[in-house]
């Protein structure tokens, strides 16, 4: 598992959960005078999740996904630098997902996008060959619309 540490703020009632092996703040703890708390986790990818330096062709499956991914989104996994990481490949897709609607994307449209049946839960689930890495493209596509 992972190790976190909680720093309390001694000005305010709030202390702060930090993840030691990301080093990034994970969420907030808020206390009450009655000895109890209330935690707040941060629900957005963190930039530093591991998956999104690696090259993303690990991630996607060959044939005919792919070449939906190339030619009718124009996302492209390798330039002439060599292979791209995971992170450039979700933000080109993110930004043709933005081009297509004409504008800016929002979260909750993306949530629904990703249920069972829907557009985006279909297409990664084909595109993809690794849960984890359809786990990650969908918190980073959800990352991607609160920063837009």
């Amino acid at each position: 598992g992972a190790a976190f540490k909680i720093l309390k703020n001694t000005n305010v009632n709030q202390a702060t959960i930090y993840r030691l092996d990301k080093k990034k703040i994970v969420g907030f703890v808020l206390l009450k005078k009655d000895a109890t708390a209330t935690v707040m986790v941060q629900s957005s990818a963190p930039a530093e999740d591991p998956i999104l330096s690696q090259p993303a062709s690990k991630y996607f499956n060959t044939g005919a996904a792919l070449t939906t991914l190339t030619q009718v989104w124009g996302v492209k996994l390798s330039d002439g630098n060599g292979p791209r990481t995971f992170k450039d490949v979700a933000q080109d897709i993110f930004f043709s997902l933005r081009r297509q609607v004409g504008g800016s994307i929002s979260k909750s449209d993306l949530e629904i996008s990703f249920q069972p049946g829907n557009s985006m839960y279909t297409f990664f689930n084909r595109l993809m060959n690794n849960g984890f890495a359809y786990d990650a493209m969908k918190a980073r596509l959800l990352y991607l619309a609160t920063t837009q």
